[in-house]
């Protein structure tokens, strides 16, 4: 059967789908164009070639580009677009509160990843890893930020995982051409499962004709010279249950924080992360987990060294703010963007303004003295950052040293007040020494928050009326541990506005006191 006829099949069916494609395998785009009636199918087509294109596009680098976990991150934003697509043309095509057209019930993201024949030396050997993530989509998968699940029905889909090795025979072109079947032999089989637009003998078609039927995953000299025809049967994986609508994936994801409760052997500290696209990373969790490469977080000593700066220094620079943000406001905003003038000012960074800067916002589940927010609270709080395309993390770690073992790397953007906490000895001994307090305090900090790649940008803040606007001027701080803090003066930043005084002048206008009108 020609390939032709298998993308006409393609075409037919309900499935509707983005790709996103790291590397080899660009092909594939060419072969569903090429045929009529493409855009029944696909939505949009990424090909990243360049590491700063793979990191734009999924907010970050894994640890290893080609694994099966970099085909997930592929693959789950693939799917994010074509939510997003297919969100604008519902909007478009139907009325408000009207059920959404029934084209495109089925919903997927494929992702490619390959390491295929090159001149530089490398470890791994040739293989390619795909990934299709979605299913079949609600009329409510459509609405990016509700929050109401109690009221909707979960929209359930499922991660499928590609794997085959491909034989040294090959050369570089008929690698890539490999990755382009894998890559349409994935599609076609999502539309097998879903929706069966054409026979199996057509939807399978790209298999080996010595290995179909069986599992076998070994290489077939024969198969591989078929330019039409996978050299070997990929190894399949799946389904890993996924949620496609953000309110049940938000409402899984954060009660998992809140109940979670250590296994022995398991880390003490959790944390599931919504980057700026809404993706979510969820550690240890199918198939949302996945290792990002920290050996691009800058150091402190890099950052804040008169030294010259080096290639190596010139990483990117995170910071994680930790808050309530209850709710999110304009001080907060313009504390972070002040934060990042600073950052961009010291020595290593000033010839270059404009490296890169990840932000994190991150919520702790419990607030020390306040206990546990609410499952649906803290739902409206991450809502508040995905709205506005931002990065937001929700973890149970209440201490910075919690912060430091999951976040490395990142500098901790706090207050003047949080700041005289952390510098408090009282915290760190019970000697009644003030020298031997201070050296314990010395000691945890620089083990527990430098030694991790972390260190505090300080904002200034009013104090109350007798103490006045303070800063990290005011602050006494030993000398061992000064390059652990940076300070951002009041001519950068100052904003007398908090989120209680903000929520109170809701308060107010919500519920105005009956005296107020009593001269009406």
């Amino acid at each position: 059967m020609s390939l032709e006829a298998l993308i006409e099949a393609i075409h037919a069916s309900p499935v509707r789908l983005s790709l996103c494609i790291c590397g080899a395998g660009a092909g594939a785009v060419a072969r569903l164009t090429q045929v009529a009636e493409c855009s029944r199918t696909l939505l949009e087509a990424d090909v990243l070639y360049h590491r700063a294109s793979t990191r734009i596009a999924l907010d970050g680098l894994p640890k290893h580009l080609v694994s099966i976990e970099a085909a997930r991150r592929l693959a789950q934003h693939a799917f994010n677009v074509s939510r997003t697509v297919a969100t604008a043309e519902a909007r478009v095509k139907t009325p408000s509160k009207e059920k959404a057209h029934q084209r495109g019930s089925y919903l997927f993201g494929i992702g490619a990843t390959s390491a295929v024949k090159t001149s530089r030396a490398r470890r791994s050997g040739d293989q390619v890893f795909v990934s299709v993530w979605g299913g079949a989509v609600l009329p409510h998968t459509f609405d990016a930020h509700a929050l109401e699940q109690d009221t909707m029905e979960e929209a359930v889909g499922g991660v499928f995982d590609y794997h085959m090795h491909m034989p040294d025979s090959l050369d570089r072109a008929g690698q890539d051409k490999q990755v382009e079947l894998m890559v349409l032999h994935a599609i076609a089989d999502t539309v097998a499962r879903t929706s069966r637009a054409g026979p199996t003998s057509l939807l399978h078609s790209l298999l080996p004709v010595s290995s179909k039927g069986s599992t076998s995953t070994s290489m077939d000299g024969a198969a591989a010279e078929k330019p039409t025809r996978l050299c070997a049967v990929p190894a399949l994986s799946g389904p890993h249950r996924i949620s496609l609508d953000t309110a049940h994936e938000m409402a899984e994801a954060i009660q998992a924080v809140l109940s979670y409760h250590p296994a022995p052997g398991k880390p003490e500290d959790v944390c599931v992360l919504w980057n700026r696209y809404g993706e979510l990373r969820w550690a240890e969790h199918l198939p949302y987990d996945g290792e990002w490469n920290e050996l691009e977080v800058s150091t402190p000593t890099e950052a804040h060294s008169s030294a010259p700066a080096t290639v190596e220094a010139m990483r990117p620079l995170r910071l994680l703010y930790p808050g309530s943000f209850n709710p999110l406001h304009y001080g907060h905003t313009e504390l972070v963007q002040a934060a990042i003038r600073v950052l961009r000012q010291q020595p290593s960074y000033q010839h270059d303004p404009y490296v890169p800067v990840q932000v994190t916002y991150e919520i702790a589940v419990k607030v020390v003295d306040k206990g546990a927010i609410a499952c649906r609270d803290l739902q409206r709080r991450v809502a508040q950052f995905l709205e506005r395309g931002e990065r937001v993390a929700v973890t149970n770690a209440t201490l910075f040293i919690s912060k430091a073992s999951l976040f490395p790397g990142h500098g901790f953007l706090i207050g003047i007040d949080t700041a005289v906490r952390v510098v408090d000895p009282q915290y760190y001994s019970t000697s009644t020494d003030p020298h031997e307090a201070e050296a314990a305090m010395v000691a945890a900090l620089q083990r527990d928050i430098g030694d991790r790649g972390c260190y505090f940008v300080v904002g200034g803040r009013q104090m109350s009326d007798t103490t006045g606007w303070q800063d990290l001027t005011t602050l006494s701080i030993p000398a061992a541990i000064r390059h652990l803090f940076v300070g951002i003066s009041d001519e950068e930043f100052r904003v007398d506005i908090s989120s209680t005084e903000l929520r109170a002048k809701k308060r107010a206008r919500l519920h105005p006191h009956p005296e107020a009108h009593s001269n009406m």
